[in-house]
């Protein structure tokens, strides 16, 4: 036979050629279920009428999937795609569990056939979040974005589990809170048709305040040489508004070591920053410090993190730089693209490979010499780092070593970089071959591309020519060639979006005899998107201010809708590594490719395999069958990866005319558009535009802004970022923490930047709010004035102390003096209380199913209520999270029964037939319903297919006309046998076509011959192997004979329903269900017991008492005293009553077992054992899995009427639900899930000083020359700090001595932890300034930020401000001293204090103690006891005696609650009106008559016609 042609001899000796087509079908070997996929199919050297070929997707069990037709024409060159989508529904939910369809092509004379793997990827989801970090508790925002149409998608974030119903290819804005704690977390969405596929989007949460400034490293070198004496690394700090920032560097350098990050303890420094700029050295005798043997380093990699604080200590950034690799070379070299597999007697030209030299850090080299061998062959690198070698490949070599090496000038040889590579060589049949040379450079969408197919062997054998195009798993094009003597074929093609982000090309012909002939080639297309998206800024740089407005122009594909982001670039310095890109998706989609290598393959099989693809031709060949969904990790092929930048990381200006800046959103904008369409004069237009007008937030900073579109013909589509700097020339910006403490004293600064050319005095001011005590309270505000030089900045410190517990604002306001220039800024201060943040957690397992169906537990909160901070929040968490109710053992392999039974030939008599035949029923009904197929191999399922309907055929001839069985024609019919028959070839029925006749036939010779009229079936013939029949002999074999029968019946009832009388079948069933439960107590075999209680089970009246009464101490086996054999056998009936009765967990340790137990072929030691085991086990897979997870869970509460509704199915069973309640108290849960409820609470401190952990800090201020003394100790056993910051602030209008700082800059920066330091330094008042607040000096590791905060004053003995407190309740002290009127008293001016709307109290008291005052308050006036408090410096002004009585009057504001029930407490403010009452023998006095005269008309007004207002 030669290819093509047929010789066939006339009778007068004439020959004639007879033309033989070849038919071939290929489809990607990875099929995706719910999408279209392309199966190309075609008939080589076909000619005349169409031919209509028929591709179907069939189950194994030879169920439709799906179909389609293609019709081969001449034109086409009888070339052609089928397009069919597998529907999902027909698939198992499990991601664990593999499963293939048969793929079909029906051509007109014959099948081409082809088992494949599917996919339940369907789709992508891109998630974009509206920024990457958040705090714990925000409200966050995202936005899936869909390549699919008309599908239902499900989105999951923390707690919360929702489903969308997306119409068409779109663009989605979702919104959520997360109640989640600091970390990592996701969102994750899935299409609900494929749940076995998920896209996740990861974000973080932490507790953090949005940085201004950012911090660039930059080495000068990307490597460290082994013997170079030291590493530079360049610091740029820049404010996010855009000017350079002054201050310090901490720097500390490390190495990777062993995977392990080490840091160089004598590399840290600090470096000062001079307009924005730092320098930053490793030196050689710092690594040998750390690292004495350098060497042992090689191969390892440097970093630098970098702390940046500002000049005046407001605020620190760190930023990280790595992968600065230790080498001896310069370079790293290696293979691109190299197919692992050669062909031998190629043209020089043909076999290709390319090199990439890089920098250390992963930089392009270029114009580097490069040497390869073997041949010694010269090139050099161009701008991509790459360069091409044609290498000359003899024709007898079978594996070829390359080896690649720089050849730069100047270099030692020891230094230039080498790469070496094993190539194989390709395995042909013939000296035949192709190769596939494309162009050196990356494909770029659009471009046209130029391809050549280049022959070697004999020219003679090609005829027909075929290339596909493959793309993200997909076939998108094909094409042929007709060859004649060619050696060379070359073509063109267009790049276009079908192909992005890469595609191969794969070509093959069939030679004379019939051999496949092919190769492929992967090309990576330019990172681009499909279509278009452009932001264009039309405002004007300087017209860009906070409230302002700015323009920006979009550009993009007509019709598509667009989302457009805002995202502040501090947000970026924290972190922007979850931030959606162009590069990003692309890396999504070509993870999802399904070939595996960059080219080639072993053979020519191996080259479509590789590609991803299947082929199969009716000449013979075929790819191997795909196992995997995911390729080795060693082979897959990466895409190009772009390389970073190195960033690893007034004078009398009315203060109320003043507006404050309010809004400071980390991200503001996320909104979609829709572009418009194309205009009807220009319908084919590659892009449409529309202009946004947009309103800026209040703050200072430069916003990135992102667009992402999405179109229905180009895909997604992500924006270069567009940034916006918003600036003022003169602003004010406020340093808060993210959090304080109730009650616990801060230093907040308040940074003015002024970006003018001219100094400016400034007055800055610290609004009064009653929730702080600060120098501003009972003064309405706090004011400070300072001068900041040009392009400059300075920071104004303030103390307060928060008083409440909650979110309040803080507010401060500057004005330049002269000048018009103003700006405020309020911004919100979260206040904790003060205690200890505690957590009580309390688990409970709910399992309703062991209660009878319904559970309930009350859980009570565990809080203890006498340990909690008066007044402060108290929280409850409800996490439940699904359990399944069984976990599936690894099922049994079937390897070795695939191997050994399916190809068993039925033969012999009847029972030995039987016993035979069983094997490859029980082996397919197995490997079928546990997906084991393919480590068998898919064609043995075929034949043993074909050796049951053998084995089925070779029964019916012992059958007799009863329909009853027995082992010759000429032995007595067999009960055992019969029922046998029709149980096993009942089991066979969904396998092949088997006769019902013959099945029900055999079940009425058992009903109408063997069982008696108390329902007992009977043996009423013999056998000849007897020890087939297993547990059925034996004691109480009655029993067993009866169940086994009873069992065929019930397992062949399907077949049976519509052969006997509407009564026959179910009446004979209860008959003997009847017998078994009467006889079950009685039983004393387990192995009788077994199988009983699985026919039994069958009718749902399956006794586990009884069945387990029977099984081993350990619940696992059912030991029968008959041998091994016996008690597999009872074992496997007993796991099929539990089956059956969905006791899944109770199944488990009987799965375990039986896997111990498998022998070396596979069985179990008998016919019997074996069936019934792999029976069992098929059940337990089949039903296990497909058990329903359904759980439902109501929390009820106290005082709320609706209960908390939980559901929990099999696809959110993996989810936490959670539910918060403000409050502590108890729950009652109604209801397989885990129920934890965690009680937040805040308990009473056991220490006071909580603030200074690293550090013992004291500092003290001398009086005369205010001479600052500040000592400090690092609180570790073992060693000194390493670099510790002292930051020390000075009180208003106070300088420091500029002699004593130049002293104190010469000292170390590392602290002891044996002795104390000492600083001291004098500062000097320059400015009275008529309130003085404290100042604040903190200590911490650069590293650490851990502040040890202390206060000094210089006019008190300690610089905490002034609090009245009676236990935990405190109120702020920090106003004027109260002071008691003395001498003349104007009568108009008491009686008009009394009457003000403010005065809430008007009190006549009697000063019984120095120290606490009596008088009647309140209600029931006389008699009653109250405390009045002032500041003990207070005491002079006051000047009030024991025994004397006084008139006090004041606000509301001055009353606070006692320290018991219903009593109060009342505050001597400056506002209070203190007045001493004369006694009755004093009014006599003139001293005091005009006073008493006063006192007693105010009385009388008040009791007669009280306050007129």
């Amino acid at each position: 036979r030669v290819r093509g042609y047929r010789m066939l001899l006339t009778p007068w000796g004439d020959s004639l050629a007879v033309i033989v087509t070849l038919q071939v079908m290929s489809a990607p070997n990875l099929f995706r279920v719910g999408t279209a996929e392309n199966v190309f199919v075609e008939c080589q050297d076909c000619s005349g009428a169409d031919q209509i070929v028929r591709i179907s997707v069939m189950t194994h069990l030879n169920t439709m999937l799906a179909s389609t037709t293609v019709t081969l024409t001449s034109a086409s060159n009888f070339q052609g795609f089928g397009q069919i989508t597998i529907p999902a529904e027909n698939f198992k939910k499990d991601p664990d569990v593999k499963q293939y369809v048969n793929l079909q092509a029906q051509f007109p004379d014959r099948m081409l056939e082809k088992v494949v793997l599917v996919s339940f990827q369907s789709g992508y989801i891109f998630i974009q979040t509206d920024k990457t970090i958040y705090t714990p508790n925000s409200r966050g925002e995202s936005s899936p974005m869909l390549e699919l149409r008309n599908t239902l998608i499900s989105m999951s974030v923390s707690n919360k589990y929702i489903f969308y119903n997306l119409k068409q290819v779109s663009l989605h804005i979702f919104q959520t809170v997360c109640v989640c704690s600091p970390g990592l977390w996701k969102v994750v969405t899935k299409f609900c048709s494929n749940p076995q596929m998920s896209f996740s989007a990861d974000f973080q949460v932490k507790e953090y305040v949005l940085p201004t400034f950012k911090v660039k490293l930059t080495p000068t070198n990307s490597f460290l040489y082994m013997d170079s004496p030291q590493l530079t690394i360049n610091i740029k700090a820049t404010y996010l508004f855009g000017r350079e920032v002054e201050g310090t560097a901490y720097v500390v350098f490390g190495v990777v070591y062993q995977g392990q990050k080490r840091d160089i303890p004598s590399s840290i420094q600090r470096v000062q920053v001079k307009n924005g700029n730092g320098m930053a050295q490793l030196t050689r005798q710092h690594i040998a410090e750390t690292f004495p043997n350098i060497n042992s380093l090689l191969g390892s990699s440097t970093y630098a993190v970098v702390s940046v604080l500002t000049e005046d200590g407001d605020e620190m950034v760190t930023a990280e730089l790595s992968g600065m690799l230790i080498t001896n070379s310069p370079y790293k070299i290696r293979f691109r693209k190299t197919p692992e597999y050669f062909k031998p007697g190629m043209f020089s030209h043909c076999f290709w490979r390319q090199v990439e030299v890089v920098n250390p850090d992963e930089t392009p080299a270029q114009g580097v010499e490069v040497v390869v061998n073997p041949g010694a062959i010269q090139s050099q690198t161009a701008v991509n780092g790459r360069a091409g070698i044609s290498i000359n490949v003899g024709s007898t070599a079978s594996r070829l070593t390359i080896s690649a090496r720089t050849n730069s000038p100047g270099i030692p040889q020891g230094r230039q970089a080498v790469a070496t590579m094993q190539a194989l060589r390709h395995a042909t049949r013939s000296n035949n071959n192709i190769h596939i040379s494309v162009n050196e450079k990356e494909a770029q969408l659009g471009a046209h591309m130029k391809i050549h197919f280049i022959f070697t062997g004999d020219s003679n054998s090609v005829n027909h020519l075929t290339y596909l195009i493959l793309s993200r798993g997909q076939l998108v094009k094909y094409g042929s060639y007709t060859k004649s003597q060619e050696v060379l074929i070359s073509t063109i093609i267009l790049v276009t979006k079908e192909m992005m982000p890469s595609f191969r090309i794969i070509a093959y012909y069939h030679t004379n005899d019939n051999e496949v002939i092919s190769d492929s080639v992967w090309v990576d297309v330019e990172d681009s998107c499909m279509g278009s998206l452009n932001l264009e800024l039309l405002t004007p740089a300087s017209l860009i201010k906070p409230r302002g407005t700015f323009t920006v122009k979009i550009t993009g594909d007509p019709g598509a809708s667009v989302g457009l982001l805002a995202v502040d670039k501090g947000t970026e310095v924290l972190g922007n590594k979850n931030l959606l890109t162009q590069k990003k998706i692309w890396d999504i989609v070509e993870k999802l490719d399904t070939g595996c290598t960059p080219g080639g393959g072993q053979n020519s099989m191996g080259v479509f395999y590789d590609a991803g693809l299947l082929f199969v031709s009716s000449a013979g060949s075929e790819t191997p069958h795909r196992k995997d969904s995911r390729c080795p990790s060693s082979t897959r092929r990466k895409r190009e990866s772009t390389t970073q930048d190195g960033t690893i990381s007034s004078s009398e200006f009315d203060m109320d005319e003043v507006v404050s800046r309010t809004a400071f959103p980390e991200s503001w904008l996320w909104s979609m558009i829709q572009f418009p369409p194309c205009p009807s004069f220009l319908p084919n237009c590659e892009s449409t535009s529309l202009e946004k007008h947009f309103n800026l937030k209040d703050s200072i900073t430069s916003w990135q802004l992102i667009g992402i579109s999405l179109s229905r013909t180009s895909g997604i589509c992500v924006s270069r970022p567009l940034e916006v700097i918003v600036r003022k020339e003169f602003f004010i910006d406020l340093k808060l923490p993210y959090a304080a403490v109730q009650g616990e004293q801060l230093n907040i600064k308040a940074v003015v930047h002024n970006l003018r050319s001219e100094p400016a005095i400034v007055h800055v001011n610290f609004a009064e709010d009653m929730n702080f005590c600060s120098f501003a309270f009972r003064r309405g505000a706090y004011s400070q004035e300072v001068k900041v030089g040009p392009y400059a900045t300075q920071s104004v410190n303030f103390v307060i102390i928060p008083m409440k517990v909650g979110q309040f604002e803080v507010e401060v306001k500057a004005t330049v003096r002269d000048s018009s220039l103003n700006d405020g800024i309020r911004k919100t201060l979260l206040v904790k209380p003060a205690g200890v943040l505690t957590k009580l957690t309390q688990v409970i397992t709910l399992d309703p199913s062991k209660q009878g169906g319904v559970q309930e537990e009350t859980v009570k909160s565990e809080i203890p209520l006498t340990d909690v901070v008066p007044n402060s929040p108290m929280s409850t968490v409800f996490y439940l999270h699904g359990e399944e109710q069984m976990k599936l053992t690894d099922i049994v392999s079937g390897e070795s029964m695939g191997n050994q039974w399916a190809t068993l030939q039925p033969t012999g008599p009847g029972d030995n037939n039987m016993i035979i035949v069983t094997m490859p029923v029980i082996a397919t009904v197995y490997l079928d319903k546990t997906n084991q197929w393919e480590t068998v191999g898919f064609h043995k399922r075929k034949a043993a297919i074909q050796h049951i309907k053998t084995g089925y055929e070779n029964m019916l001839s012992f059958r007799k006309n009863d329909g009853s069985f027995g082992s010759f024609s000429a032995f007595p019919s067999s009960t055992w046998l019969t029922a046998y028959f029709a149980k096993v070839f009942s089991m066979a029925s969904p396998l092949l076509p088997i006769s019902t006749d013959s099945v029900c036939e055999a079940i009425k010779f058992l009903i109408l011959t063997t069982q008696q009229p108390d329902g007992m079936f009977k043996e009423v013939g013999r056998l000849v192997h007897l020890e087939m029949t297993g547990l059925v002999s034996g004691s109480d074999s009655d029993a067993s004979m009866t169940a086994f029968c009873l069992i065929a019946m019930q397992e062949s009832r399907k077949m049976s329903v519509f052969f006997f009388p509407i009564q026959s079948l179910p009446s004979s069933i209860n008959k003997a269900v009847t017998y078994l439960e009467k006889r079950l107590p009685s039983l004393t075999n387990p192995c009788a017991v077994a199988i009983t209680s699985y026919a039994l089970a069958n009718e749902n009246k399956l006794n586990q008492a009884t069945l387990f009464a029977f099984s081993s101490a350990d619940l696992t086996h059912w030991p029968s005293p008959q041998g091994h054999p016996f008690t597999l056998e009872a074992t496997a009936y007993a796991l099929l009553a539990l089956v059956k009765a969905k006791a899944f967990e109770k199944a488990i340790p009987i799965v375990k077992w039986i896997k111990q137990q498998q022998h070396i072929n596979g069985g179990y030691g008998s016919t019997q054992a074996t069936m019934m085991v792999y029976q069992a086990l098929a059940e337990y897979w089949v039903s296990a899995s497909e058990d329903a997870f359904l759980l439902n869970v109501d929390i009820s509460l106290p005082g709320r009427l609706a209960p908390y509704k939980f559901y929990f199915t099999k696809d959110n069973a993996h989810l936490t639900q959670t539910s918060q309640v403000r409050a502590n108290m108890n729950t009652h849960t109604h209801t397989m899930s885990k129920h934890s409820m965690i009680s937040t609470y805040y308990a009473l401190p056991n220490e006071v000083e909580i603030s200074c952990t690293r550090f013992d800090l004291s500092v003290q201020i001398i009086p005369g020359n205010f001479f600052i003394l500040c000592l400090y100790v690092y609180k570790d056993t073992q060693h000194d700090s390493t670099m510790s910051v002292l930051d020390i602030n000075l009180p208003p209008g106070f300088t420091a001595n500029s002699n004593d700082l130049d002293l104190v800059s010469s000292l170390q920066s590392s602290v002891s932890h044996t002795q104390s330091e000492e600083l001291t330094f004098r500062i000097h008042q320059t400015l009275k300034v008529g309130a003085l607040q404290p100042a604040a000096v903190s200590v911490y590791e650069y590293y650490d930020q851990t502040h040890c905060v202390k206060f000094y004053h210089p006019e008190r003995r300690d610089g905490e401000l002034l609090m009245l407190c009676a236990k935990f309740d405190c109120r702020c002290a920090e106003e004027s001293c109260g002071v008691q009127k003395k001498g003349k008293v104007d009568n108009e001016q008491r009686m008009a204090k009394s009457c003000e709307r403010t005065i809430n109290f008007v009190l006549y008291v009697i000063l019984k103690f120095p120290l606490s005052f009596a008088g009647s308050v309140d209600v029931y006036l006389q008699g009653k006891t109250r405390v009045f408090l002032s500041p003990p410096h207070c005491r002079e002004s006051l000047d009030l005696r024991p025994g004397s009585d006084y008139l006090i009057m004041g606000a509301s504001r001055d009353i606070q609650r006692g320290n018991t029930r219903d009593t109060y407490q009342y505050v001597l403010g400056e506002t209070t009106w203190i007045e001493y009452w004369p006694t009755e023998e004093e009014c006599q006095i003139d001293k005091y008559r005009f006073a008493c005269l006063g006192l007693a008309d105010m009385l009388e007004q008040h009791m007669l016609f009280g306050c007129v207002n």
